[in-house]
């Protein structure tokens, strides 16, 4: 019994591990765009300015 428990749980980590891992992907991904925005906005108003 103790071992179906066990490999019960391993079952349930991986598919927590496939069903997180494309939703870590995207949230890596948001914070990226998030942060190139952030990023480019200033430099675009820099060279608006500078211009």
């Amino acid at each position: 019994m103790a071992v179906a428990m066990r490999s019960m749980k391993v079952q349930s980590a991986q598919w927590l591990a496939i069903g997180l891992t494309p939703l870590t992907v995207l949230l890596l991904l948001l914070h990226a765009e998030h942060y190139n925005i952030r990023l480019q906005i200033p430099a675009a108003h820099f060279i608006l300015c500078a211009g």
